[in-house]
């Protein structure tokens, strides 16, 4: 009886060890409007993909930008927690807000007064996976946006 007992008890702990590995995996679908269509959770292996660099480790080839010419630069895309937004200052150019929007056209949130820094970290790691806009504004009223992916 006691073995049996410590056979179910070794089974409980390493299928609780399994699903707790796996728990982060829950996936969701959405449709062309931004609506969850499904949630599931997917038990599968997955290949982990290169890993993401501390914003100190970062150099300026590691940074995405929209064009070459461009001042305003993001890392990494697609971003799993933190995305890192690097810009240059410029008197007459710079960044007084940036919104960020889910596809849907929800705001999401706006990071305001940043005409004195050069740099900012989005937090991505309580946002479902899907698709977001970056929305930058510049002093001048020019806007940029960027399409992030979260994985």
């Amino acid at each position: 009886m006691t073995v049996k007992f410590i056979k179910i008890l070794l089974f409980l702990g390493i299928s609780s060890f399994a699903f707790s590995q796996n728990a982060n995996r829950i996936r969701f679908n959405y449709d062309s409007a931004g609506n969850q269509t499904r949630r599931y959770i997917c038990l599968c292996a997955e290949r982990q993909s290169s890993e993401v660099k501390q914003t100190e480790d970062l150099k300026d080839s590691d940074l995405q930008k929209l064009s070459s010419e461009d001042l305003f630069s993001f890392y990494p895309n697609p971003v799993q927690e933190k995305l890192f937004l690097k810009w240059e200052l410029i008197d007459d150019k710079k960044v007084s807000k940036i919104d960020l929007y889910a596809f849907s056209g929800q705001l999401i949130n706006s990071y305001k007064g940043l005409e004195a820094v050069s740099s900012k970290e989005i937090y991505f790691s309580n946002l479902a996976v899907g698709s977001y806009l970056i929305n930058v504004i510049y002093t001048d009223g020019e806007q940029k946006s960027i399409t992030i992916i979260k994985k």
